[in-house]
């Protein structure tokens, strides 16, 4: 009960930013829903199709035979099949539907990241709380919802979880984080396949840094992983080799293109440069602001740190930094070549790992910051610019 109490002013906070993130939305839906983008042309159509089969049709629709030839639903991740909190569409105006969901699941993101600051990173629940709103509020989130990637608005809000999950298999073992981290995964497959992949990646390489035991833990996780998602993943390894993404393989490119480094620089740094209609000359793939605050918060916090964790940091960082740079890469010659990378077709998929990053440290600053009483003014008014 203690829990709950100290756990519900933080929570309904977190509400209420949420709600007025969507107030513009709420007032005028075709914000997301008329945009012509990924959400009207491809997902919506699909989420038609499989609410009318079960609705109308009572069937279970495998395959769907709209599109050209047909196409298989069951081999692919981003139909809204097996993923349960699609239950929602089939009770509610898929327009509806969607506003609800994208509403829900930034509020859940913006609980599991505090969550995940304040229990796995033990960050105080003053800092906990500006993290997840930094988290919801994120430039990147923006871009997701703008372009309708669906799948990568709704997986933003199982990757703190599967970072909590980590952190604490390495810090206190238990048979739940196993679980929490083998459905956070699943969920994260059944709404991305590139985000997942990425995600269990930096997983492994986050625990590896962390500790060197328990890893009967996470291989636990995964095996639940796989039988979460085995109904869908096993037909995906006879399919994907019929898939039109394999068509990559044969004409290799990535995007977005860069004119240059700085192009890329200035893309993270200050997009605004040139006014507010340059901004605009920016699509979803290069949208990789932080915000100024955040920022600067992350690299305060990044100094505050000791010299294990800069230096693994630091390599993180290089690393993100080859492989989002794509064409202006020193690498990119090595990246071409590898077939994953290729099949990825956007090289900052993997931006959101630097997103999570900055974001922990600059909460991390905030914590450190926070409490000194003395700074808490200051502390508060640099919210207060992150957020605006």
């Amino acid at each position: 009960m203690r829990l709950i109490r100290n756990l519900k002013k933080p929570f309904v906070i977190i509400f209420l930013a949420t709600l007025i993130l969507f107030i513009p939305v709420f007032i005028n839906p075709s914000l997301i829903l008329d945009r012509g983008n990924d959400l009207q042309e491809f997902f919506w159509p699909i989420y038609y199709f499989v609410k009318n089969q079960i609705l109308i049709n009572h069937q279970f629709p495998f395959w769907n035979n709209l599109i050209l030839s047909g196409t298989p639903l069951l081999p692919d991740p981003q139909s809204p099949l097996f993923y349960l909190p699609n239950i929602i569409f089939l009770f509610l105006p898929l327009n509806t539907a969607f506003i609800t969901s994208f509403f829900v699941h930034i509020f859940l993101a913006g609980i599991f990241f505090f969550l995940c600051a304040r229990k796995g990173f033990k960050f105080s629940g003053f800092s906990s709380l500006v993290g997840s709103l930094l988290y919801i509020f994120s430039p990147k989130l923006a871009g997701y919802l703008e372009a309708g990637h669906v799948g990568l608005v709704f997986s933003w809000t199982w990757i703190p979880l599967v970072i909590l999950s980590v952190k604490m298999v390495a810090n206190k073992p238990k048979l739940k984080w196993s679980v929490l981290l083998g459905v956070s995964l699943a969920l994260i497959f059944y709404l991305h396949t590139i985000t997942f992949l990425i995600t269990i990646g930096a997983s492994l390489l986050f625990f590896t840094a962390l500790s060197v035991k328990n890893w009967k833990y996470i291989l636990l996780g995964l095996l639940i992983t796989f039988g979460l998602s085995a109904i869908t993943l096993l037909p995906q390894f006879e399919w994907q080799g019929q898939t039109n993404r394999y068509l990559l393989l044969n004409v290799r490119d990535v995007y977005p293109k860069w004119s240059s480094v700085n192009s890329f620089l200035k893309a993270i740094v200050a997009p605004w440069l040139g006014g507010i209609n340059n901004v605009w000359k920016y699509n979803t793939e290069n949208w990789l602001t932080f915000g100024i605050v955040p920022l600067l918060l992350a690299a305060l916090g990044f100094l505050k740190t000791n010299k294990k964790i800069k230096i693994i940091l630091f390599t993180t960082a290089i690393v993100i930094t080859l492989i989002c740079l794509n064409n202006a890469s020193p690498v990119y010659p090595i990246l071409i070549k590898n077939n994953f990378y290729a099949l990825m077709r956007v090289a900052t998929r993997f931006w959101f790992l630097a997103v999570i990053i900055v974001i922990l440290l600059a909460t991390y600053y905030l914590d450190i910051v926070s409490k000194n009483k003395k700074y808490k003014v200051v502390t508060l008014l640099v919210v207060f610019l992150a957020l605006s």
